[in-house]
């Protein structure tokens, strides 16, 4: 038998690939350059106890002097609050918020997606709308309370944070995309599911160099099943969308008030033109809304039902306010309620989003006004651990518990405008501060009271007897709401609603 030898390469191909090696080593030397990060002389704060510990330890011992926190995505310097009076305003080719994500999260990964026209959209009109989607937010509210909680006729267990989770999908879905979509469960679940799935996306690369995130990321299965979602999600909303540009080429056109029609007038015109950018849109605005959204929301139930001597104030306060309105909440009525601001202010202080905040990276070197240069390439970020538990601004006992911290505090004449749930400063550092603080904030607020006054309106809430109140748990630097933790609920007016008896 004859045995066939394969062909010897030809030059051509030999240079193809000659030419693909050597293209394939400058981007590996480039990222591996460009992802280097530089030394810093600070103490270093081991974690071997968790991260809430070793910010406890930094707080204690480095206050005011920076240190290091080697967290899983990249080693971190820990700024003094102060010195964010410094950086907090400095524009993006010095501090970069954006650089900072996508180093955490990867390029290309949704999370890293967060462009001009969500931020934009949510900064401008979803805050200036507001007022107009009250209404749809309270109806929605009685939808989804009716689903997920039900009359709820003797004491019954309610698992908070998944019901937070769908309660808040479609107050938020009712903005983002109005009706009927908003109440599509296919829609709400891709919505929920496609946070979790971004973020256990980019946690399963940080084991990886930096420079082969990229390459490696292309066959991990949760990067294809991120993309099988984003193709579900096209499904449902491409014809909605498509539908909607049709309509603005009709002269009389009434274009409804939500989200997608917004990001519609955000867009340039090649942005409109791309279905794939305007679907991303609506994912982008879950990943950034819903979770976050529905934890503070978890915990403040949770509050309330391990604290319930706090629960007839709150209703006191607005009880009256609805008298009036005959039922209606709208947004003059929410500024009203210092007590309620306070106490979700409060759960929120006690629970915060995140040990860290303020996550940059350093694009040129900054020279700080005591010395110290921050050079280019620095990861830097403050404790939040520090700024929840101010003893200058709390006063001595910050660990405790204490709802109507907040009021008291406002009711002295030069703080009547501070110290509101949606306040930043470089104590309150929640949301973020400075050109980056969180631009949903307002609409997030609006979102949690709203839920909650309808349900202490219709329901009395307690801790489950025999049983240990539900514990926080922290995942790396994040601290999250027990998701098995239970409060009994139960009906306490024969018909539920908006309506005040």
């Amino acid at each position: 038998m004859e045995v066939q030898m394969s062909p010897i390469l030809s030059p051509l191909a030999l240079s193809a690939a000659a030419t693909g090696l050597v293209l394939g080593a400058f981007y590996l030397f480039v990222t591996y350059i460009s992802g280097r990060i530089p030394k810093f002389d600070a103490p270093v704060v081991p974690h071997d106890n968790g991260f809430l510990e070793a910010l406890k330890e930094g707080k204690a011992k480095y206050r005011h002097k920076p240190f290091v926190l080697n967290t899983p995505h990249h080693p971190t310097v820990i700024l003094p609050r102060k010195w964010w009076d410094q950086l907090k305003s400095l524009p993006e080719s010095y501090i970069s918020f954006e650089a900072e994500r996508i180093y955490r999260w990867g390029k290309g990964n949704p999370i890293a997606l967060v462009d001009h026209v969500t931020i934009d959209t949510t900064k401008n009109e979803l805050t200036r709308n507001t007022a107009r989607a009250f209404p749809g937010l309270l109806d929605e509210t009685i939808y989804a309370v009716d689903k997920h909680i039900g009359p709820c006729h003797n004491w019954t267990p309610i698992t908070a944070y998944p019901v937070d989770l769908q309660l808040i999908a479609l107050l938020s879905s009712r903005t983002f995309v109005g009706l009927p979509l908003c109440r599509d469960q296919r829609w709400l679940d891709i919505m929920i599911q496609y946070t979790i799935l971004t973020k256990a996306a980019a946690r399963e690369m940080w084991s990886y160099p930096h420079s082969l995130r990229p390459i490696i990321q292309r066959f991990k299965s949760k990067s294809r099943d991120l993309e099988q979602q984003r193709k579900d999600a096209a499904a449902l909303v491409k014809p909605i969308l498509e539908e909607r540009l049709n309509n603005l080429k009709r002269p009389d056109f009434k274009p409804p008030n939500d989200m997608m029609q917004w990001v519609l007038f955000n867009c340039t015109p090649a942005e409109r033109a791309n279905i794939d950018f305007l679907v991303q849109q609506q994912l982008t605005l879950g990943i950034v809304s819903i979770h976050t959204t529905a934890h503070n929301l978890t915990h403040c139930i949770f509050d309330l039902a391990k604290n319930p001597e706090y629960i007839q104030p709150l209703r006191d306060e607005f009880m009256p306010l609805l008298k009036e309105t005959g039922g209606v909440i709208d947004k003059q009525l929410l500024t009203r309620l210092n007590k309620l601001d306070s106490f979700c202010k409060e759960s929120q202080r006690l629970t915060p989003p995140g040990l860290i905040v303020m996550s940059r990276k350093i694009m040129s070197d900054i020279a700080m006004d005591n010395g110290t240069v921050l050079p280019k390439g620095l990861f830097v970020a403050t404790n939040n651990f520090d700024a929840t538990h101010d003893e200058t601004v709390l006063g001595p006992d910050p660990e405790k518990f204490d709802g109507f911290r907040y009021e008291r505090m406002r009711q002295e004449a030069e703080q009547r405008n501070l110290h509101q749930l949606v306040s930043t400063s470089t104590s309150e550092l929640n949301f973020g501060l400075g050109s980056h603080a969180c631009p949903g904030r307002f609409f997030a607020a609006f979102e949690i009271k709203i839920i909650l006054i309808y349900l202490l309106l219709n329901y009395d809430l307690k801790c489950q007897k025999g049983l240990p109140p539900p514990e926080n748990e922290v995942l790396v630097t994040a601290v999250m709401p027990s998701m098995k933790g239970q409060v009994v609920m139960k009906k306490r007016r024969e018909k539920i609603g908006w309506q005040v008896d």
